[in-house]
């Protein structure tokens, strides 16, 4: 039986889902040459009696020619074997590898909504009400593996017995969404920084002079705006980026300061960081300083 396991990150509850049906899990990166090889190999050896393993090659959407997969595992089809494919697609509606896998008979997890499997994660997994995981959710975000990880944290101090004041004290705040908020604000002339709590003002600092050094290296490779474009040539600079490739196309393509401005900006963060370990000013001017630095 092959799995075709795709969509959003909420996809992943359903392939955590399906581990928990077989005695063996063998995992294996689509993006790293050696292990894409060896699940190759794993697939391709024949099994003359049914087991209970189940064979996994995570980021597909890694691969530069998913289709080249799909042909081998046509010619390597075992109905002894189970092979999950797991394979990242933002785009509601338009996977394009849905009905290829169809016609091998694959079953199909096609993830493009995220919020109901999270609330059902959160109500399995606390034994709570879905207003409840609703109001957990209101906390911590949707995202699947920061909600994973804080559901883990909570049930080893729940100890089988729910209270949500237990959970608040352990609450992390889903700070990364609420700083991506505040940098769409900031670039758009429409942040107020006496609304912000003092919390984020280092923080802040910090994520403005990731996002202009991300400005800065988009300036000197001038990659296209256009997504397909984008994505044929992006290999050969991701080396150069820590975040997904679809983060850094979106930058790209809001990307309205150029080089020499982005160059300001480092140097601002940078001064900025250096006063402040230094005592020399507080933290909510520094972070004034290098909006002001932006907004020029």
């Amino acid at each position: 039986m092959i799995y075709y396991i795709t969509g959003i990150n909420a996809r992943l509850i359903k392939l955590d889902d399906l581990k928990k049906d077989f005695d063996s899990v063998r995992v294996y990166d689509a993006n790293i040459q050696d292990e894409y090889d060896n699940f190759l190999e794993d697939i391709s050896n024949v099994s003359i009696f049914p087991t209970n393993d189940l064979v996994i090659l995570k980021r597909c959407e890694k691969l530069k020619n998913i289709k080249d997969l799909i042909e081998y595992l046509k010619l390597h089809k075992d109905e002894n074997k189970s092979i999950a494919i797991d394979y990242f697609f933002e785009y509601k509606g338009k996977n394009p590898y849905v009905k290829e896998f169809k016609a091998l008979d694959a079953q199909i997890f096609n993830i493009e909504e995220t919020k109901d499997l999270v609330i059902d994660y959160v109500k399995e997994n606390l034994g709570v009400s879905k207003v409840e995981a609703k109001k957990i959710l209101s906390y911590i975000g949707e995202d699947y593996v920061h909600v994973k990880n804080e559901v883990f944290k909570y049930k080893s101090a729940l100890n089988g017995k729910y209270d949500f004041e237990v959970v608040k004290s352990l609450m992390l705040e889903n700070q990364e969404k609420k700083i991506n908020e505040y940098l769409s604000e900031i670039y758009e002339g429409k942040f107020n920084l006496d609304k912000v709590n003092n919390k984020y003002y280092i923080p802040l600092i910090y994520a403005i002079y990731n996002d202009f050094s991300i400005f800065h290296k988009l300036n000197i490779l001038n990659l296209s705006k256009n997504y397909e474009e984008f994505r044929k040539t992006y290999d050969e600079f991701e080396k150069y980026f820590k975040a997904n490739y679809y983060v850094i196309f979106l930058k790209n393509k809001a990307l309205k300061f150029d080089k020499n401005k982005c160059m300001e900006v480092l140097k601002k963060c940078n001064e900025m960081e250096n006063k402040i370990k230094q005592g020399l000013i507080d933290e909510k001017l520094a972070l004034w300083f290098v909006i002001s630095e932006i907004q020029k």
